[in-house]
């Protein structure tokens, strides 16, 4: 195979792979994003006339924007198989990484513009030509800045870079926001300089390693989206062991035979960091959501709500195809699944009613409590249970 054709055919793969997923969700994703993006646009446009004149627009935009530029990834495609295959032809792959490096720019060009149509409300500032050249050229030194990170070794080493990297950022931008548009270039070519100092003078290796994480990364959290409609078989979970929480679960369940997989579901849940953040996420922006609307309040808790158990299906197929051989009925097993998402159910609906209560009469919010538990046991019994059969 000729080495600069490699690059083309990952590219190619790649997207006929995603081709064929998203060919059988397709509809399912167009009307999520549609539902998704008329609920955000509604009460975005409610939650704008709230903000204040006095509010630090221009430093919460830089902020806010600087944080957005660290979470670029860098695609290359690398698998971990190259660490033997296309390790020792290194120095014949330039084209391959400057390929990789424009993709993952114009992937950045494209989320930075709908990202800019989003918060131009906010901003108040017209799409000019130095606006327009100074964001190339933050994405271009952006893209720049999270390549080199597989150089850098050690926690301090990156946690540092990073630091520099949000404040330099932001100065940048909140300069450009207030109309210092020269200061605020000369402080961006000064960087580009000692980037390229530090950076570009001598010739360094590929960490392979670092990248191939990085693009197993990438795809799981692509596939976990897919999860969210249809099977994913070869997904990669990320887990983490939360030692204080797994106590705490220790201490609450028995240790009986039937509740052994009730044990195992709520480990599995705490460990893996898919289930774990999707639940903290969905609850947080629950909550902010049901305070800046407490007319609507209802109908948000319900979305989350059910949100919420859709999303935590697959935790139901996490199980290793052994244990399943342990000796305890499908019926069982069933019911120790439906009795942890009615567990964390209760959990979300006391956290999104409390902040209910912050807003609302007490006689109304409590009502409301009523109808929100008839709803998760409809959707525990007659939703769910079906999925899992």
């Amino acid at each position: 195979m000729n080495i600069d054709s490699i690059w083309n055919n990952r590219f190619q793969q790649f997207y006929l792979k995603m081709a064929r997923y998203f060919s059988i969700i397709g509809m399912s994703v167009f009307y999520s994003i549609l539902l998704a993006g008329a609920v955000f646009i509604y009460f975005y446009l409610k939650l704008l006339p709230l903000i204040p004149s006095s509010f630090y627009t221009d430093i919460f935009s830089s902020l806010l924007m600087a944080f957005l530029f660290l979470q670029t990834r860098v695609r290359t495609f690398v698998k971990k198989a190259d660490l033997v295959f296309l390790r020792p032809m290194e120095g014949k792959l330039d084209s391959y990484f400057k390929k990789s490096l424009a993709y993952s720019g114009l992937l950045d060009i494209v989320k930075w513009i709908i990202i800019i149509i989003i918060i131009k409300p906010i901003l108040e500032v017209s799409f000019h030509t130095p606006f327009l050249f100074l964001f190339l050229c933050l994405i271009i030194l952006n893209i720049r800045l999270t390549w080199v990170m597989q150089w850098l070794h050690g926690t301090y080493e990156k946690v540092l870079h990073q630091l520099i990297r949000i404040l330099s950022f932001s100065v940048i931008l909140f300069l450009f926001l207030i109309d210092y548009y020269y200061l605020s270039f000369f402080i961006l070519f000064i960087q580009f300089f000692f980037v390229y100092f530090i950076f570009g003078i001598r010739k360094r290796g590929i960490d392979w390693i670092y990248l191939a994480m990085e693009e197993e990364k990438a795809l799981a959290r692509i596939y976990t989206f897919i999860q969210f409609y249809i099977d994913v078989p070869h997904l990669k979970r990320s887990f983490r062991r939360r030692t204080f929480l797994t106590w705490i679960i220790k201490r609450i369940i028995r240790h009986r035979q039937p509740e052994s997989f009730t044990y195992l579901f709520f480990h599995l849940f705490i460990r893996y960091n898919e289930f774990y953040y999707l639940y903290i996420r969905l609850t947080l922006i629950g909550c902010i959501i049901v305070y800046f609307s407490p007319l609507y309040s209802w109908i948000v808790i319900l979305f989350t709500l059910f949100l919420t158990g859709y999303q935590l299906l697959p935790l139901y197929r996490c199980i290793n195809d052994i244990i399943q051989l342990y000796p305890i009925s499908l019926e069982r097993r069933n019911k120790s699944f439906l009795q942890i998402v009615k567990s964390l159910l209760i959990i979300q609906l006391l956290l999104l009613n409390f902040v209910h209560f912050m807003q609302a009469d007490f006689m109304g919010a409590s009502l409301f409590i009523v109808i929100e538990i008839i709803f998760i046991y409809l959707l525990l019994y007659f939703f769910l249970a079906k999925k899992i059969q």
